[in-house]
């Protein structure tokens, strides 16, 4: 709640510079400390909203602050939708422990197996081959498959790194790849995601191993925070691989890629496949007469060619 300006209340309110969260951190303590027999402590959402409410108080913004608290506080915990403070660490001082034994590698990996699961080509139509994160020795491109790789932004500015542009530069098949990447600075960020996630999830599993019910409230707690990781994950990708770079002419060209989820839900090829129709460099519409009417517009630029 305080310890000069490193409580976890502290710290989210110097983000909204205002005395919020702290407020309703001081409220859930003093509903946590009865002693009484059977005494009902803790606080719920909208009896926290009512004491706090005031004349010129925006409580809306409370709101997000409970929930920052709820995924960052050791000691808070929910039971019967009230939230109360316990002298025993919580799901959340677990998933931090959990967070600290992964590593960096770890995490890459966990995002790797996502992005393959997200971007396994079905219809295997604008590519047929899927490389993620690889070293330039392990890319193999053939004659007939087209490969997308999935590769981590530059370290040293936004987009494709210096090293597949090179490869691409170099390599005989230059109709035959596809790259997509981002930004820089948005990857620490999916692999912090990645981490928080692997945690939970792993919480979770051993959760279930121990056979503790749905109905249990550190399980309750836990699930909310697996459905809102997730929800963070996905965004992150989102944010992180937003370019798509393909062949024209012997160079690379760039396209903007937005992937559309929806209950975490994504398709990636369909999401390609539409952009590269936008870039008129991929058609499923292949009757002869319409593709020689487009021959003729790109061939001959005039009425009459002399």
């Amino acid at each position: 709640i305080g310890n000069n300006g490193h409580a976890v209340a502290e710290r989210i309110d110097n983000t909204t510079n205002s005395q919020d969260v702290q407020d309703v951190a001081k409220l859930i303590l003093m509903s946590s400390l009865s002693k009484a027999t059977e005494a009902i402590v803790g606080l719920s959402a909208n009896e926290i909203f009512a004491y706090l409410a005031s004349p010129n108080r925006d409580v809306t913004k409370i709101r997000s602050g409970i929930e920052e608290l709820q995924e960052r506080a050791w000691y808070l915990y929910k039971n019967n939708n009230k939230l109360l403070f316990r002298q025993t660490k919580n799901i959340v001082a677990e998933m931090q422990d959990e967070i600290k034994s992964l590593s960096r590698d770890q995490a890459k990996l966990y995002i790797k197996e996502l992005l393959e699961n997200e971007f396994e080509p079905a219809d295997k139509d604008c590519y047929q081959s899927l490389m993620i994160f690889p070293s330039i020795e392990e890319i193999k491109l053939g004659k007939t498959n087209i490969t997308l790789i999935i590769a981590e932004p530059s370290d040293n500015s936004d987009g494709l790194k210096q090293e597949l542009k090179q490869f691409y530069n170099e390599c005989e098949y230059k109709n035959r790849v596809m790259f997509l990447t981002g930004q820089k600075n948005v990857m620490n960020k999916l692999l912090d995601t990645g981490k928080k996630v692997k945690a939970i999830n792993n919480i979770i599993d051993r959760m279930k191993e121990d056979n503790v019910s749905d109905r249990d409230s550190e399980m309750k707690q836990g699930l909310e925070l697996q459905d809102k990781t997730a929800t963070r994950l996905y965004s992150s990708l989102r944010e992180t691989f937003t370019t798509i770079y393909y062949p024209r002419a012997d160079v690379l060209k760039s396209a903007n890629l937005i992937m559309k989820f929806s209950q975490n839900n994504f398709n990636a090829e369909k999401e390609i496949r539409q952009t590269l129709e936008k870039e008129m460099k991929f058609t499923t519409d292949i009757q002869p007469k319409k593709l020689r009417n487009r021959f003729e517009k790109v061939i001959f630029t005039r009425e009459r060619m002399t």
